[in-house]
């Protein structure tokens, strides 16, 4: 049976009816601004470089 959809799912990327890979940039596009969000949050407990090397 053959049977017609907006995307499909091709080795692990999304491939809609017209061959683009508009879902899959939309998705990464999210994952990436959370993992930006997420080091963002934290980079203000990190230590600078020069705090790094005063310690050692």
């Amino acid at each position: 049976m053959i049977w017609q959809s907006d995307n499909e799912k091709l080795l692990g990327a999304l491939i809609d009816k017209n061959l683009k890979f508009d879902d899959r940039v939309s998705k990464l596009c999210t994952k990436v601004g959370q993992k930006v969000a997420m080091l963002s949050s934290i980079t203000k407990y990190a230590m600078s470089y020069a705090q790094v090397k005063n310690v050692i």
